[in-house]
Order: structure tokens, then sequence, then C-alpha cells
């Protein structure tokens, strides 16, 4: 770019308001039976994550690095 042109602010292009939403946002409480029932049945079929002996024993091990007290120095 080697010029900046500097328009008068009656040039700039005015934009219209965004129009506000006709329809109510959809959430738990207005959401069909169907679709209230369909998280419960993943969850209750969903198998249980577990974590690794090692990844375990990592956590751990930082954890009580992060809490031990510093040495002063």
């Amino acid at each position: 770019m080697r010029a900046l042109r500097i328009l008068p602010p009656d040039a700039a292009p005015t934009c219209p308001a965004p129009a506000a939403p006709t329809t109510l946002a959809k959430t738990r409480a207005t959401a069909s039976p169907g679709s209230r029932a369909t998280p419960a049945a993943h969850q209750a079929v969903a198998p249980v994550r577990t974590i690794g002996l090692a990844i375990a024993t990592a956590v751990e091990r930082q954890s009580r690095a992060l809490h031990a007290p510093s040495p002063t120095t």
C-alpha cells in the first residue's frame, strides 16, 4: 500500500442493524421430549473412560510436585 485515502465521515457506508431473531432460542426447557431423552440414553450406554496406570502415576507425581513446598534459597 503506498498511500491512505481518508474518506470524510459522511462517505462511510452505513450498515443496517442486524435483525432480531424471530424464534425463541432452543433450551433444555423448550426442547422436545425426544431430544431430552437422547443425552440420557447415550450416557446410559457410554463406556466409562479409564486412564492407564502410567498416566495416573504421572498425574499424581505432578500434583505432588505442584503442591510441595518450594525450597528456600
